[in-house]
């Protein structure tokens, strides 16, 4: 089966505006380094803090409080990803569905509290009169949220699993009689490394039986300001979300960090075509992290890199996809050209 584009209110040929020239636009889809992320926060920061410029992988922003600032975010008035991909959901539900096969189950990498995925769960059960839910999260209790959410639901039987995603897609398991969408959606993709993007797909692709699908949620690139709207909320829960890093480090590495003496900074990179996220001195300043005897010191206006958000042309995704083993079935677009939900399967190789 070819490549169906399901796109509402205009039927183009890209899901995006064009974007930058040609050789940019591969830009974040090359092969970097291959450099092993730490197992350990203290490992992270370490690393993250000794190096040149400073950064930390995005992983470190969720602990439990993490989570739940992250989900406050998704539900702000600037975080369009949010209202985009419902319109989506909600709209589409029942298509994705029913390009799916007969007795699918839906397992979620990156769960959170799974009311995204509450309009894919109802279309399921509308179909097949009931259905399993697998979410997948390292945060505990945004797993206890999921299973609290469908309780009462006799409909949905809900298997968490308290994972990393790789871990998590281990520990599934198969049964080839059982057909499984996993959905990765929120553009959650696009927080990740290119390295790490090719390596996650490249993992699901690796985990999709002939009958299985992989339902993909992407950020499209448009103008500036709606983007670094998204990530610099007038009521500051993403400045909080960042700074709840060094929140992390104080507590479990025995650090001193002064909260107030950093703050929230995001810019467009338009050759990565991706907002950056930093968190900025506002001072000169020295760091004792004591629990790995680190002492770290901060020039004023020296930035933490914490975290990158992709945002993605259609030439970027046929890439990506076509790298990493995917075949795409289908695509829907939201109202405004903003954002998109991919479904793809293994391809025949």
């Amino acid at each position: 089966m070819g490549y169906d584009a399901v796109l509402r209110a205009r039927h183009l040929p890209q899901l995006a505006p064009a974007g930058p020239p040609a050789d940019l636009r591969r830009l974040p889809l090359r092969e970097g380094p291959r450099v092993s992320e730490p197992d350990t926060l203290g490992e992270a920061v370490r690393r993250g803090f000794t190096a040149d410029p400073k950064r930390v992988n995005s992983r470190w922003l969720y602990d439990d409080r993490g989570s739940r600032l992250f989900e406050e975010i998704t539900e702000l008035p600037e975080y369009y990803l949010t209202d985009c991909e419902r319109e989506i959901f909600r709209e589409h539900a029942d298509d994705v569905v029913d390009r799916c096969p007969p007795g699918t189950e839906l397992v979620e990498l990156g769960a959170g509290s799974a009311e995204k995925t509450r309009h894919l769960l109802s279309a399921l059960k509308r179909r097949q009169g009931s259905t399993t839910y697998g979410p997948i999260d390292i945060s505990r209790e945004a797993l206890d949220m999921a299973v609290q959410r469908f309780a009462d639901d006799d409909a949905i039987e809900v298997h968490p699993i308290e994972a990393s995603f790789t871990e998590g897609l281990a520990k599934l398991g198969h049964d080839p009689a059982t057909p499984r969408l996993i959905a990765f959606i929120g553009s959650s993709i696009g927080n990740m490394t290119p390295e790490a993007q090719r390596s996650l797909l490249r993992e699901v692709r690796r985990h999709l039986g002939e009958e299985d699908r992989f339902l993909l949620g992407t950020d499209l690139r448009k103008d500036e300001a709606p983007m670094l709207s998204a990530y610099d909320d007038s009521q500051g829960v993403t400045a909080e979300f960042t700074l709840n890093l060094l929140r992390r480090v104080n507590r479990e590495l025995d650090a001193e960090f002064d909260l107030g003496a950093f703050e929230h900074v995001v810019r467009f990179d338009e050759e990565k075509s991706a907002i950056e996220s930093y968190l900025e001195s506002q001072r000169d300043q020295t760091i004792a992290i004591d629990a790995i005897d680190l002492t770290v010191t901060f020039d004023e206006g020296e930035r933490i890199h914490v975290e990158d958000a992709y945002k993605y042309t259609d030439e970027m995704l046929a890439a990506l996809f076509a790298d990493t083993g995917l075949e795409r079935r289908a695509s829907w677009i939201d109202e405004d050209g903003w954002f998109a939900v991919h479904l793809l399967a293994a391809d025949e190789r």
